[in-house]
């Protein structure tokens, strides 16, 4: 089967031109919707990275925007990445910021990062594992919320989207009749592996407190809601204001804030107002899930 027009020209911009063209179309294609954000995100980039060149990405990037990327095929720009380790060379850069990066930054990649496992998760398989070209959208008041609920100075949004950028988190956008003009992160495979393999999970104050029962026994209360079949969902909606205990809890890791638009109404489907949830990041959810502390872990949480 051949490959639609705009397909080889892709795999022409990569063979003239390597890993540098594979910035740009990494942001474009992977980031959904076209948006005018995409150029500013390839400069951050290709300017964090030094053995990179922004100028000559620049160049590059023009060709990559004049492109109708939506009607590229993703399976074959995702074997191309796949067989010449731009997908590697995207999670090794994303692990170079986290080096780097001051604590709030790296607290948002990782709650990001633990939104994506919840998306990833099927049955107990993560699929990110094996599908190099998995991503998952989050809403960027989601990590707006949480680095300003947990740090006394956060950095302000400017800042914040910068850093995410350099670290190969995309800018995007959900412009629909329901949700119009939507601003959202787009987190990858390559970035979710790099995240999850740099953040240690013991380095999650939340781990080691949920050792005490009653630590336990809150998080149940203010997230625990029992569904048929004997299963519990850990999200419940957060109240309207955020006790000192709650706050503490988000600082630990225990907790996160999950925020959901507001939707409008279209067709047969009725409106709904926005709203926040606190929810267990979902690698602290599965650690108390499975009893990882006691069985009397296991009893506390309902399981």
């Amino acid at each position: 089967m051949s490959n639609t027009e705009t397909t080889q020209a892709c795999l022409e911009l990569i063979d003239d031109h390597g890993f540098n063209a594979a910035v740009p179309l990494y942001f474009h294609r992977w980031g959904g919707t076209p948006s005018e954000w995409f150029s500013k995100q390839v400069t951050l980039y290709a300017t964090a990275h030094p053995d990179l060149d922004p100028e000559y990405i620049s160049v590059i990037e023009s060709e990559v925007d004049d492109l109708q990327l939506r009607t590229a095929e993703m399976d074959t720009l995702s074997d191309l990445f796949q067989s010449r380790g731009y997908f590697s060379r995207i999670q090794s850069r994303t692990a170079d910021v986290l080096d780097t990066a001051d604590d709030p930054i790296r607290w948002a990649l990782w709650w990001i990062a633990q939104q994506f496992l919840d998306f990833q998760d099927h049955g107990g398989t993560l699929r990110y594992f094996t599908d190099s070209d998995a991503w998952l959208a989050v809403h960027r008041n989601t990590v707006s919320l949480n680095v300003d609920t947990a740090f006394e100075n956060p950095p302000n949004q400017t800042e914040l989207k910068a850093r995410l950028a350099e670290a190969g988190v995309i800018w995007s956008r959900l412009d629909s009749r329901a949700y119009p003009n939507t601003p959202r992160y787009r987190i990858t495979s390559p970035i979710a592996r790099a995240i999850l393999g740099h953040i240690d999970l013991g380095d999650v104050p939340a781990v080691s407190k949920a050792k005490n029962a009653e630590y336990r026994e809150r998080i149940q209360e203010l997230t625990a809601q029992e569904l048929q079949a004997g299963l519990s969902l850990w999200k419940r909606e957060e109240p309207e204001s955020l006790s000192d205990d709650i706050m503490d809890l988000i600082r630990d890791g225990a907790l996160m804030r999950q925020y959901s638009p507001a939707r409008k109404r279209t067709g047969k489907r009725s409106r709904k107002p926005s709203r926040t949830e606190l929810v267990v990041p979902y690698q602290v959810r599965e650690r108390l899930s499975r009893g990882a502390y006691t069985n009397e872990a296991s009893n506390a949480l309902g399981r």
